[in-house]
């Protein structure tokens, strides 16, 4: 219907201003393209520098640069020095805690070795009553002795909700062997 009340020059004027704006498109897109091409270095330039940059002290450099230079490599020495230090507290960690891992395990294997292994006397008969002997350490002790009542009295402040570096600190002893108590103490009352 448009195209019936349109006269023909005007078609025709139309289809020319249509292909030379094509034309003019077309070109001006060829030439941003070349220039583009030209501009951007190469791809496989990005990957691998042509030169390769200086390893040395530049001293043609400008005094800032030169400055600059100094101060990083100081900062990069003192952080290399932060971190030998780290590392050397590091080791020494692990060796104390290597020594401390034996010491609890020898720990664990008496206190196995101790759990109710009633012991007889030379030439007495083993009691049924609650008078049992336990060995510690090598000395034959009553099960109601002293080592009992210092065991109850950790038990009693572990009830009462002290840490093991506060009963310790409480009755005398050193924190491994409170930890290894209540320990003892857990396994006797899943064992039972």
């Amino acid at each position: 219907m448009l195209l019936a009340e349109v006269e023909g020059t005007t078609i025709l004027f139309l289809a020319g201003l249509v292909l030379t704006c094509g034309v003019l498109l077309l070109r001006t897109h060829r030439q941003l393209g070349s220039r583009a091409k030209t501009s951007l270095p190469a791809p496989a330039s990005f990957s691998q520098p042509k030169t390769p940059p200086p390893t040395g002290h530049r001293l043609d450099a400008p005094t800032d640069v030169r400055r600059w230079e100094v101060e990083m490599h100081d900062v990069a020495r003192d952080l290399q020095a932060q971190l030998d230090s780290k590392i050397a507290i590091v080791q020494q960690l692990i060796a104390a805690a290597a020594q401390q891992s034996d010491r609890l395990e020898v720990l664990l294997e008496r206190a196995a070795d101790l759990q109710a292994v009633p012991t007889q006397r030379e030439g007495s008969p083993l009691n049924d009553d609650s008078s049992h002997h336990l060995r510690v350490d090598g000395v034959v002790t009553k099960a109601g002795s002293s080592a009992s009542r210092r065991h109850a009295e950790i038990y009693s402040l572990a009830d009462a909700g002290l840490s093991s570096a506060a009963i310790a600190s409480r009755v005398g002893s050193p924190i491994g062997e409170v930890e290894l108590i209540l320990g003892l103490r857990k396994n006797e009352g899943a064992a039972g």
